[in-house]
């Protein structure tokens, strides 16, 4: 009976057949991260719900479970009229909410000036800024942040 060994380095992938070689056929745990070309793990490769807050180099938006959330925040530059002590100022939302029960947080720049929410609205927030009456500072800068349901 002969013993037919084959020795190293005999068969090469050009001695492979197209597709000849399956899943079945590579052992368990085989292959590592450098095999894995640049950018060959592509989001539909992806299980649902396979990559969790803890899976991330940066904290994200949390809230309602199984609730997609949007946060957005601005600045916007106010002048008081003379002698007006209350100013509105309707800040415009590049992306708009799914319904007016968002949250809107928002201050100015000098802490003489106060800042409320007035109204929501799915693609605006209007809010008012008051002073102190003989207040010589009429400029400042509105921040503001807001978060709540994504439109769908």
């Amino acid at each position: 009976m002969m013993d037919h060994a084959l020795t190293d380095d005999v068969i090469g992938a050009s001695h492979l057949q197209h597709r000849s070689v399956r899943s079945e056929a590579i052992e368990d745990y085989a292959i590592h991260s450098i095999h894995l070309s640049s950018e060959s793990i592509i989001s539909s490769k992806l299980a649902l719900e396979s990559v969790q807050p803890s899976h991330l180099s940066f904290n994200p938006v949390q809230g309602i479970p199984d609730t997609p959330l949007l946060q957005q925040f601005g600045y916007i530059p106010f002048t008081f009229p003379d002698e007006h002590e209350a100013i509105e100022i309707t800040v415009p939302l590049q992306t708009s909410y799914q319904d007016e029960h968002y949250v809107v947080v928002a201050s100015c720049s000098d802490p003489v000036f106060q800042a409320g929410i007035r109204k929501r609205q799915h693609e605006e927030v209007a809010i008012g800024i008051t002073r102190p009456a003989g207040t010589l500072i009429s400029e400042g800068w509105l921040y503001w942040i807001s978060i709540g349901r994504m439109e769908t």
